[in-house]
């Protein structure tokens, strides 16, 4: 987050790619917002989220409506992404980072949106734009901007959108190739992706380098990223198969050549020539056979291992079972959908129940990818918000085959009420079956007293003329109203024999039980709105978690003043090291007692509690107190 502040306020600068060329996207709207509007780029860093949440709500509502043949399964389709549980770190983690102000999740609506508008674009019939001689067509430009949008928020959101729509084309290929379609929908992709890029390839042009992100990006599918990346962890399990595997044919090897040997011994005086041609041939038609077998054999083992390292993996044996035969159903479906449509119109028809289906397998894929042999284009946990998207809508394809069949009768006017019904179902089924979800987590770096106090501090003090000594976190809090000290700075220019700060008032900000730093901290709350169980899903990984009111600290104290800190390079990853944090607030602590038997009435406590106490001290501008050693 403190990445993000800093670009945009570079953007305030003047600095555009301040930190190296990215997609910018996100920060050039909250720019706008800011400059435009006057809201504080601090008040949309931490609320932006529940708008691109509802935004790409709306996309999934939107796109899926487009797609089924009932408009009322899309409520179905919501209202159990909204419910039901996971089972699998990487999909909680998914689902948490829809919280934060990020440019991946910030994006993630526009992927339904190019899917949403190419699938209009191909449904369209080009005889009545013909007829009324029209070149520009809504869709298609609107597929355009979708994309270039993609494309300037993130990469990753990008390619999702590309493996999306190939899904969904790729059953709509005659229709694509077409004279009248083909050649826009090339001009359309090269205009968004010429929109987007143009400022990044200009921007390097002129000597901007990258941003470190993308390297990131690139060692997740070259396989040196071990944080997200899964490629390393794939080919250790591989390597150890391989190594039972050959020991097991080593073994069956000597078996077969120690009977082969007799068999040769008996036979070799009385084999003929034409024995010996039989045996040729069925020695080449055995060949021929194994080889056979072990293509099929290959396929069996990549559906497996996607089975195993996808479905499994993600959702457990059983659901992933369940998931399998959904599929199947979808499949068969689809064929049955696809034989009527042709039969009846005499045309090979646009089958999307297809393109759905096929998508949640190909991103099931992805998700496996680095267990298959196959490169780790996109992390997997960020793949997976999607693909619950995507495996509930293939689920759902019976129930809008159901809806679409009453909605062709005199029933029809029962489908609000029928919807309705169903997701109260769904919210009560998934609470009697124990499959209701958890409340999430977010990573805790302060505690929430400190933020009410900063936010007092801003609204009470004049701007600009009062500086806070903290940890990183307050800095773009108050980076509009006020001025920031890091502690860490402090620490070390304090030992000077002069250090002055050069404002009105100093608040001193001193956990006494220093934080650990970015702990997974779960919410808590009524059980009707969640469950409280996915905590225990962290239990054997190297996570730190604390719940409820139980949060990970430690305590000040005089024991630890002159120890060394861990050179652990920017300020920030100092303080994620909980010794490094308990000696700088210890320092801090015992700095404050030290001026206070000094200068007893010139430094006064403005708030404490039982985890943190600020300090305040009001000195004269034209007397400023020299904060350095003595």
């Amino acid at each position: 987050m403190y990445v993000h502040h800093a670009w945009i306020y570079g953007l305030k600068e003047g600095k555009i790619f301040s930190a190296g060329i990215y997609p910018e996207a996100m920060h050039c709207f909250i720019y706008c917002m800011n400059d435009l509007f006057g809201i504080s780029v601090y008040s949309c860093m931490m609320f932006l989220g529940e708008i691109h949440v509802s935004a790409l709500l709306l996309a999934i509502y939107c796109f899926l409506r487009e797609v089924m043949k009932s408009k009322y399964t899309v409520y179905l389709v919501l209202a159990a992404f909204l419910t039901i549980d996971m089972v699998c770190v990487d999909e909680i983690y998914g689902m948490s980072r829809m919280q934060y102000t990020i440019p991946q999740e910030f994006g993630l609506y526009t992927q339904f949106l190019c899917a949403l508008y190419l699938v209009r674009f191909l449904r369209r019939n080009p005889e009545e734009g013909k007829a009324k001689r029209k070149v520009w067509n809504d869709d298609l430009f609107l597929f355009m901007t979708s994309l270039a949008a993609s494309l300037a928020i993130h990469f990753y959101v990008t390619m999702m959108a590309f493996f999306l729509c190939a899904a969904i084309a790729i059953f709509g290929i005659v229709k694509v190739f077409k004279k009248e379609n083909f050649k826009s929908l090339v001009i359309a992709v090269l205009a968004g992706m010429i929109i987007s890029a143009a400022p990044m390839v200009l921007a390097y042009a002129s000597g901007i380098p990258l941003q470190g992100s993308l390297n990131w990006g690139m060692n997740v599918m070259n396989g040196t990223d071990t944080k997200e990346g899964r490629t390393q962890q794939a080919q250790s399990i591989a390597s150890e198969n391989n190594a039972e595997e050959s020991s097991q044919n080593e073994s069956e090897s000597q078996s077969s050549e120690s009977i082969q040997q007799e068999s040769d011994v008996q036979s070799s005086q009385s084999v003929t020539s034409e024995e010996k041609q039989q045996t040729e041939t069925n020695d080449a038609l055995e060949q021929e056979q194994t080889s056979q077998k072990k293509s099929r054999k290959t396929i069996g083992e990549y559906i497996k291992m996607v089975y195993k390292y996808g479905y499994a993996q993600l959702y457990g044996d059983t659901r992933a079972k369940w998931l399998l035969g959904f599929t199947l159903i979808a499949g068969i479906l689809s064929v049955i959908n696809w034989i009527i449509t042709a039969v009846r119109f005499r045309k090979l028809p646009f089958e999307l129940y297809f393109g759905i289906t096929a998508a949640s397998v190909i991103f099931m894929i992805l998700y496996a990818a680095p267990f298959l042999g196959l490169p780790e284009i996109i992390a997997g946990a960020r793949l997976c918000l999607t693909e619950q998207v995507l495996l509930l809508s293939m689920m759902a394809l019976p129930a809008d085959e159901v809806l679409f069949a009453i909605g062709r009768r005199k029933m029809a006017y029962i489908l609000p009420y029928l919807s309705v019904l169903g997701v109260a179902a769904i919210y009560a089924g998934t609470n009697y079956f124990g499959v209701y979800h958890s409340y999430l987590y977010y990573e805790l770096t302060r505690y929430n007293s400190v933020v009410n106090l900063t936010n007092r501090i801003a609204s009470e003090y004049p701007k600009q003329r009062y500086t806070i000594i903290s940890t990183t976190d307050e800095i773009y809090q108050v980076i509009e109203s006020g001025w920031h000290e890091e502690i860490l700075g402090f620490y070390y220019k304090s030992k000077l024999e002069k250090y002055y700060i050069p404002t009105e008032y100093l608040f001193f900000y001193v956990e006494k039980n220093p934080i650990q730093y970015a702990q997974y901290h779960f919410f808590a709350g009524p059980r009707w709105l969640a469950q409280k169980k996915y905590s225990q899903y962290y239990k054997y990984s190297n996570a730190v978690i604390s719940e409820g009111s139980a949060i990970k600290s430690s305590k000040i104290s005089e024991d630890v003043l002159g120890e060394p800190l861990t050179d652990m390079g920017k300020a920030s990853d100092a303080y994620s090291n909980l010794k490094n944090r308990t000696i700088l607030e210890s320092e801090l602590y015992f700095w404050c007692q030290d001026f206070k038997a000094r200068l007893p009435y010139e430094i006064q406590v403005y708030y404490e509690d039982e985890d943190v106490v600020c300090y305040m001290i009001k000195q004269n501008p034209e007397h400023l107190y020299n904060l350095g050693s003595k």
